[in-house]
């Protein structure tokens, strides 16, 4: 989901972050770390819902681990990859429960 309006703020404040390569070189990037939830987000979700829930499970991580190539060999770090995961966000874990007839936290609904 990332920090909302955090890229702005970094244009804002860093206006030459942003600019155009034109025929300057590619850059050389030591490290890649990559926010595994974003990949995962678009390699499972489509405009097509239907579609998207009748993936296959080694469909879905063939599409994974392409994007991962792919964004790898843009970027080609020199010395690290790291992949981050974090779990389901609190409010999604809180619906489930509630869905499952506990409330936050496992307390009983009364």
């Amino acid at each position: 989901m990332g920090v909302p309006k955090l890229f702005r703020w970094l244009v804002e404040r860093y206006p030459l972050v942003v600019h155009s390569t034109g025929a300057m070189p590619d850059p050389e990037f030591d490290n890649l770390y990559l926010d595994l939830n974003g990949v995962i987000h678009q390699c499972t979700h489509s405009n097509d819902e239907v579609a998207s829930l009748l993936k296959k499970d080694k469909e879905v991580a063939s599409t994974i681990f392409g994007l991962i190539e792919t964004l790898f060999d843009i970027a080609k770090p020199k010395r690290l990859l790291y992949i981050a995961v974090d779990g389901s966000c609190r409010v999604c874990v809180c619906v489930c429960a509630r869905a499952r007839g506990r409330g936050f936290l496992g307390h009983p609904l009364v």
